[in-house]
């Protein structure tokens, strides 16, 4: 596995992506990450989420939960491509995500340009 992350700096926000072998399942992978979110948060609210960026459909979860007095809005998303299977997890404190949410879609697009193959048609 692979990883990387970028934090929007001086928001709350981050987004990171986890890469993994083309086989690699991503359920198992979105349960250890809301394990991970729920033993730090303890209470979370976790739903299934479809969203497509750019051209391309993902599978994943919306989460909600808070910090101190703080509500933070989490999206887990996946993507199996013939190259590697994609987990990416962004979020940002709730005041925060609607505008910092766009940057983190763009960075999404952005990735899978160069992961997902394109038909010509």
């Amino acid at each position: 596995m692979a990883s990387v992350g970028h934090r929007a700096e001086p928001e709350t926000g981050f987004w990171s992506l986890h890469v993994y072998p083309p086989a690699h399942e991503f359920k198992p992978i979105v349960k250890e990450l809301i394990a991970a979110i729920q033993a730090e948060f303890s209470d979370i609210e976790v739903l299934p989420a479809k969203e497509t960026f750019g051209e391309t459909p993902t599978t994943g979860v919306d989460l909600a939960f808070f910090y101190l007095d703080l509500l933070v809005e989490a999206k887990i998303r996946c993507l199996r491509t013939p190259s590697a299977t994609l987990v990416w997890l962004y979020q940002a404190e709730s005041r925060e995500f609607e505008s910092i949410e766009a940057v983190f879609q763009a960075i999404a697009v952005s990735m899978l340009q160069t992961q997902v193959p394109r038909h010509s048609k």
